[in-house]
């Protein structure tokens, strides 16, 4: 579980506790009058199946894009592979994932278990490898269940002459 910090006069010295509750006790016998609203970061009210559906229809079509196709892979795909079967240059991968890790940290959730990415190396060539984290693999049929997932055969548009 998360710590909480209970800090004693802003910008001074903190206590670390488990708690919402162990938090508004401490902060109680420390002499804070009034009501003790206290925000509480990286959980959610909501279940971890509701949390993940959520997370689906916050993000935007190009993270839905590039994370259902991820879904296929599960051995996971070399982002160069991935970035030609989208049609989505491997140069925005860093943005799309990036503003899906936001929405998923709002739900609670490590983007890591979403979305395993890293750099890799075979002999003097290295690229980014992506896999599918066991948060989307366990949820996957959901998502399709929920209509916010198609897993149709994907589309592969090429231009040039």
């Amino acid at each position: 579980m998360a710590e909480i910090k209970v800090f004693v006069a802003e910008g001074g010295p903190y206590a670390l506790v488990e708690t919402p509750e162990e938090a508004a006790t401490l902060l109680k016998h420390l002499g804070v009058k009034g009501p003790t609203s206290l925000p509480v970061y990286g959980r959610s009210a909501l279940s971890e199946d509701e949390a993940i559906l959520k997370f689906w229809s916050g993000i935007n079509k190009n993270a839905k894009l590039l994370l259902s196709h991820l879904m296929k892979y599960k051995d996971g795909v070399k982002g160069e592979r991935l970035s030609e079967e989208i049609n989505l240059p491997l140069e925005k991968f860093g943005g799309v994932l990036g503003g899906a890790s936001k929405i998923a940290k709002k739900y609670g959730f490590s983007f890591g278990k979403i979305v395993e990415s890293e750099m890799r190396t075979e002999g003097t060539q290295r690229y980014r490898w992506l896999c599918a984290g066991p948060l989307l693999v366990r949820y996957k049929e959901k998502i399709a269940l929920s209509g916010l997932l198609k897993l149709g055969p994907s589309k592969i548009t090429t231009v040039g002459a």
